[in-house]
């Protein structure tokens, strides 16, 4: 299936599209929400400030995928493939996040309130500036990430977290 007519089955109410190939599709700007595209290949695609709200991303492969100021409040992006992704000012509230591959993501300003980072790989991550409260952070890697003026205040970090290497919200570096 081509971009056309997924977004004409998408336009005429389908929301159901698992495994779709939409590998360097131009989707930006767009309205995605409560679609299915889990196991899905968009690598390369261009997702800025696309709407996902809802939508099940979980095992699909979007690396190195725009998704600048994207909306993907209480979207399952469970052991999604999002390395090298631009996750910058996205909007991630309520998001399932457990077991995501981030390695070396831009996450700068982006909201991730109340979101679930359970196993997520952040390693080398740049989080600068974003927000995490109330998020949960459990046996996630943050080895290597920028987490300058983040917000961690409200974080629930209950099991071991990797942070060597880690820039802290105040810039110091953790060494352990």
């Amino acid at each position: 299936m081509d971009i056309n007519e997924f977004q004409e089955r998408y336009s005429a109410g389908e929301r159901n599209f698992p495994e779709i190939d939409l590998t360097g599709a131009d989707l930006s700007e767009t309205d995605l929400s409560h679609v299915n595209l889990s196991n899905a290949t968009l690598t390369g695609a261009n997702l800025k400030g696309t709407r996902f709200h809802g939508a099940n991303l979980s095992g699909a492969d979007l690396s190195g995928v725009d998704l600048s100021t994207a909306t993907l409040s209480a979207v399952s992006l469970y052991e999604t493939n999002l390395r090298g992704a631009n996750l910058s000012q996205a909007q991630l509230a309520l998001a399932s996040v457990q077991n995501a591959d981030l390695t070396g993501a831009n996450l700068s300003q982006a909201n991730l309130v109340q979101a679930d980072l359970s196993g997520a790989n952040l390693t080398d991550a740049n989080l600068t500036g974003v927000d995490l409260s109330e998020a949960l952070v459990q046996g996630t890697d943050l080895t290597g990430a920028t987490l300058e003026r983040a917000d961690l205040s409200t974080a629930v970090m209950q099991e071991e977290v990797v942070m060597t290497g880690t820039i802290m919200p105040d810039g110091s570096q953790n060494s352990a």
